[in-house]
């Protein structure tokens, strides 16, 4: 199917100056400052074996996520919150989940989940910098695993996180409906099929997701912040009053670090 793109107006806000490229007559907020800034991390070699001691999740199967993550300039990330989420299938926010925990990475940036109980269907939620970490120190990164995806009962998964720059993203989202009317995405019928998300990467170079969850409303415009400077996307899901389910993504666009991109769109009618 040929998707038509409504034009797009952005935005860009300079933090420092308040500058805007273009006029819009909703300002941006400011953009949100790191709550802390990470120590330089002195590059390290990401050869070290990973720890094979039972690094005591509470878990009890015989499945088990480990990697290595490094930040955005190569060196290794140490200290870093990865939380996994185990989902039987169908499953999604606390609806099926039948494992949740935690672990830091080492001086290594090594990080393992041993003995993660072992899903027929359903879904692995890997995150780096945690729910509750979210903006502190790295830009909240998610991974969707299925175990169909997975061979064997180990699973490798490296992981590249970008440090906070105190980047932002606001927009006013929309979306046309059937009867040809323009309807805002933080009108009636939100729910968990009816979000936007935001993604790292472009719809054809996907990085990873930062997720719908973490997004704040507030005057008809979504919010994002906590971010690192880079190329980002949208991602759609909703249900027309006509009934029929509707999914796709944004041209990217670019946030520069330290400014707050706005990013006003409208997905078009799909026949």
């Amino acid at each position: 199917m040929t998707r038509h793109w409504h034009a797009a107006v952005v935005t860009v806000l300079v933090a420092a100056g308040v500058v805007l490229s273009s006029c819009s007559s909703v300002p941006p907020p400011t953009a949100a400052e790191p709550t802390s800034t990470p120590p330089p991390i002195a590059a390290q070699s990401t050869s070290t074996p990973l720890p094979t001691e039972d690094v005591g999740t509470g878990a009890t199967g015989d499945f088990s996520i480990r990697g290595i993550v490094t930040d955005s300039s190569g060196a290794v990330a140490s200290g870093v919150y990865v939380t996994v989420t185990v989902y039987e299938e169908g499953g999604g926010w606390d609806m099926g989940q039948v494992w949740d925990g935690g672990v830091y990475t080492d001086d290594t940036g090594a990080y393992a989940f041993d003995h993660l109980p072992s899903v027929e269907a359903g879904t692995y939620e890997v995150w780096f910098n945690g729910r509750q970490e979210y903006g502190r120190a790295y830009e909240n990164s998610g991974y969707y695993l299925r175990p169909s995806d997975i061979p064997g009962d180990a699973y490798a998964l490296n992981a590249t996180v970008y440090p906070v720059s105190g980047s932002a993203f606001v927009g006013t989202i929309q979306y046309e409906d059937e009867d040809g009317t323009i309807s805002n995405y933080l009108s009636s019928p939100l729910g968990p099929d009816h979000f936007v998300g935001l993604d790292r990467g472009t719809d054809t170079s996907h990085e990873y997701s930062i997720g719908f969850e973490y997004l704040t409303y507030e005057g008809g415009q979504v919010h994002a912040s906590g971010l690192a400077g880079g190329t980002y996307y949208l991602f759609f899901q909703h249900r027309r009053s006509d009934g029929t389910w509707i999914e796709g993504t944004s041209p990217s666009f670019q946030i520069l670090p330290g400014e707050t991109t706005q990013f006003d769109y409208t997905f078009p009618f799909q026949p």
